[in-house]
């Protein structure tokens, strides 16, 4: 399997939640475990594949945390840091190898909404760490996490149709 493509399966396992009374049966941490493994053979490629892999290993950390506590707003903090890391990180790196015009346009398309959605989700942890109510219409909060998640999978489509090329192989 390609690297990037153990990078978008990883990051689908750490997105679905298979869970039996509350059983989390797939945890976070095999998500970021196959994300690693998809990271590592790029890291001599491009800088970006080895912050883009510190990061990750940071989300298996944080994961191991999750499995004995609830989430704190510092988890909650360094883990929307870590994850936007790895998405911005990766999409630099790729747009730093593949010298496709179309594909570093992509590139710069897909970490910027990756990036922006993630200021907005820290600002959300940080805004409720402060116990200040937020008076916002569901419809919008909805839109919100719905915009994030999209931008989430925008990256991964990005990543799989970057998957055979021969210079991230």
């Amino acid at each position: 399997m390609p690297p990037l493509a153990r990078v978008v399966l990883g990051f689908l396992l750490v997105l679905l939640d298979f869970r039996i009374d509350g059983l989390d049966l797939l945890p976070d941490l095999v998500g970021w475990v196959v994300v690693l493994t998809g990271l590592a053979p790029l890291s001599s490629r491009h800088f970006g594949f080895v912050v883009a892999a510190v990061a990750a290993g940071a989300e298996l950390v944080l994961s191991l945390f999750e499995l004995t506590s609830p989430a704190g707003t510092v988890l909650s903090v360094l883990e929307v840091l870590a994850t936007t890391t790895v998405i911005v990180a990766t999409c630099v790196a790729v747009a730093g190898v593949v010298a496709e015009p179309h594909t570093q346009e992509r590139s710069q398309q897909v970490r910027t909404a990756n990036l922006v959605m993630g200021l907005v989700a820290l600002a959300f942890v940080l805004i409720g760490a402060t116990g200040t109510e937020v008076d916002l219409p569901g419809g919008l909060i909805l839109l919100l996490v719905l915009a994030g998640l999209g931008v989430v999978i925008w990256f991964l489509v990005f990543c799989w149709q970057q998957r055979e090329e021969p210079a991230l192989r």
